[in-house]
């Protein structure tokens, strides 16, 4: 679709599309040049995560003197179509992220962390579990940002999806029905909710974070319907110079961030 856009001569902006997508257009003939050359614009990952998850956090960064440490707790309940189930078994492997692994002193660190379970953070309506999963996302953020630190967890509401998951990736199957299935088994147990919530140290990591922002919403597709939208806005307007761009890499933080917190689409909030 993004090679079409181009061909046509239109720009592109994808609610997903992630790392994979934006290696083949940089990489095909003459890459993001390509799209430059052509005066066309394409942005990925103008969704709830990857998109806000890593546009979010810079409104923290961007007012801190000496930031240090970020962490990062994204996810919740919802359901499932046969799609989005198949974009989950797609997003493993390298390309998105790396289980269990943490950004440590400018560097990524294997099997640094573990599990958190029972969790209760604001973001969230009840007791979460939270897998550590360091998504190259995080990793550009905390590169860009000359982060120590990074901590990045995706949080499960329930418990039903979280083990179908796992045993579908052991198992390397590519079936979406039992996700769909798992999800809305969680989804009648737990109702339907979706939070971000990032901690941010600045100068020293020790002691609690010195800044927290937090949202809260209902739906996630919600979230990437705004977030998609506003690209969309920010390409329209001539905002955005040509090339091939991720998201949370060309819109503006603050001001994207003002225009979420009155929107009915979620709660936003910054302590």
């Amino acid at each position: 679709m993004a090679r079409a856009a181009l061909r046509h001569g239109v720009d592109y902006v994808d609610a997903a599309g992630d790392d994979p997508l934006h290696a083949r257009l940089s990489a095909h003939d003459g890459g993001a040049d390509e799209w430059a050359a052509a005066n066309r614009t394409a942005v990925l990952s103008a969704g709830a995560l990857p998109g806000l998850s890593g546009l979010l956090p810079r409104v923290l960064l961007d007012q801190a003197a000496r930031p240090v440490r970020l962490e990062g707790y994204l996810g919740g309940v919802a359901a499932l179509t046969p799609a989005a189930a198949g974009d989950v078994l797609l997003a493993r492997g390298p390309e998105h992220g790396i289980p269990s692994a943490a950004w440590e002193d400018g560097q990524t660190r294997d099997r640094a962390l573990e599990p958190r379970r029972g969790l209760r953070l604001p973001a969230f309506p009840q007791p979460v579990t939270a897998f550590p999963f360091l998504s190259t996302e995080a990793v550009r953020l905390a590169q860009t940002a000359g982060l120590r630190r990074v901590h990045w967890y995706t949080v499960f509401g329930g418990e039903h999806l979280a083990e179908e998951l796992a045993m579908a990736w052991a198992m390397d199957d590519t079936e979406t029905a039992g996700l769909v299935q798992a999800a809305d088994a969680d989804v009648r147990r737990h109702g339907s909710w979706y939070g971000q919530e990032f901690r941010l140290w600045n100068g020293t990591d020790d002691g609690p974070p010195t800044r927290t922002l937090t949202l809260r919403a209902e739906d996630s597709y919600e979230l990437s319907g705004f977030l998609s939208a506003t690209a969309a806005q920010h390409v329209l307007a001539g905002h955005v110079k040509p090339g091939v761009h991720f998201a949370a890499d060309v819109l503006d933080p603050l001001s994207t961030a003002q225009t979420l917190a009155t929107d009915p689409v979620g709660e936003l909030d910054v302590a």
